[in-house]
């Protein structure tokens, strides 16, 4: 896997192909951290972090 650059932070890492946001047609690619960020806004609507026992993934 290649080190590729997050298009949110600009942090470089081996981003899996599954660690992405597609919006209005084009695909974002983003590093663990900023992807975490993203989850818990979607699944949970803030930007905060929970504790790590209340989540389920």
């Amino acid at each position: 896997m290649e080190r590729e650059t997050c298009q949110r932070c600009y942090l470089e890492e081996k981003i899996p192909t599954h660690q992405f946001v597609k919006f209005d047609l084009h695909v974002h690619y983003l590093c663990k951290e900023c992807w975490e960020g993203f989850r818990r806004w979607f699944h949970w609507g803030q930007t905060e972090q929970r504790p790590k026992q209340l989540e389920i993934f």
